[in-house]
């Protein structure tokens, strides 16, 4: 008889429905020519061989179909030669899982409030770290009332920025983000506080065009505006600013320092280097 098929018995190209299987020609066709090989699989909950195919002598491969997603199979080939002699099985060490090899992306990361404008609440977040082999087709954002447990589906976006508009007054609401592929949906990531936001709140003036200007070492300048607009309080005046970082090790936003109402600038010698930030200022009145 012919000798085994050579080592390894392999599968690649794994998918819900096929397998693709290859050897190694046998080093001996025995008393003929070697005429064809011969692949058998079985279940792996069953203990018959059932026959898929014979494929020529130089063939050392076939794309096995027409398996059941989520069951495993084990394999099996053999040289067969012209006298119909069989050489001893080759046979696959383990069962093959049939199963689709892409899958919905792992969950957005680091989902933070970047602003509040009014009632407009702006958020960012970070990309998956695993697409599920499939391109991101986009995100989904949705808020709810802390006191309900409906989600309310506020849009759709491709970037990794939204702006969630006129945003309830008064109740606590939380932000969560999915994304989205071919396979379906990821697991959401939500924030990790719910936002607020109260009428007082949107009736005291901003300060404009925040900007990072000089930048050198672990040293940066933040520059602005002054805020304009009255209060509706008219006994009350803007007192001061508290400027607020966000950054790359900590994934939260904190008070960094608090300045006059009448500075526009301010400088940080001590940022670490190897870090990102992110900074927003409010403003603080009398009343407070």
């Amino acid at each position: 008889p012919p000798s085994t098929p050579d080592k390894p018995l392999e599968i690649t190209n794994i998918d819900s429905t096929s397998i693709a299987l290859s050897w190694k020609p046998s080093s001996s066709s025995g008393s003929s020519d070697l005429l064809s090989y011969m692949i058998e699989r079985r279940d792996a909950l069953k203990a018959n061989w059932t026959p898929v195919k014979k494929v020529s002598s130089n063939q050392y491969n076939l794309l096995i179909s027409e398996l059941t997603e989520g069951s495993s199979y084990y394999f099996r080939v053999c040289a067969v030669n012209e006298d119909d002699l069989q050489s001893e099985w080759l046979e696959l060490d383990g069962p093959a899982l049939c199963r689709n090899p892409y899958d919905v992306p792992s969950p957005p990361k680091n989902l933070i409030v970047k602003d509040i404008i009014g009632q407009t609440v702006v958020i960012q977040w970070d990309a998956p770290e695993n697409d599920g082999g499939k391109p991101i087709r986009g995100y989904n954002i949705e808020r709810r009332d802390v006191q309900r447990a409906t989600w309310l589906k506020e849009g759709r976006c491709k970037t990794t920025t939204f702006e969630i508009e006129s945003l309830p007054l008064g109740g606590q609401h939380l932000i969560r983000v999915t994304a989205e592929n071919e396979e379906g949906l990821s697991a959401p990531c939500e924030i990790d506080r719910a936002v607020q936001i109260d009428a007082k709140d949107i009736s005291i003036p901003k300060p404009r065009d925040v900007e990072i200007g000089k930048v050198k070492g672990q040293s940066l300048t933040l520059t602005w505006l002054p805020a304009t607009g009255s209060l509706q309080d008219k006994t009350d005046a803007i007192s001061s600013y508290v400027i607020e970082v966000w950054d790359s090790e900590e994934h939260a936003w904190r008070e960094l320092e608090k300045v006059d109402a009448s500075e526009t600038t301010y400088t940080r010698t001590d940022l670490k280097t190897e870090l990102s930030y992110q900074f927003r200022l409010r403003t603080l009145t009398r009343n407070g």
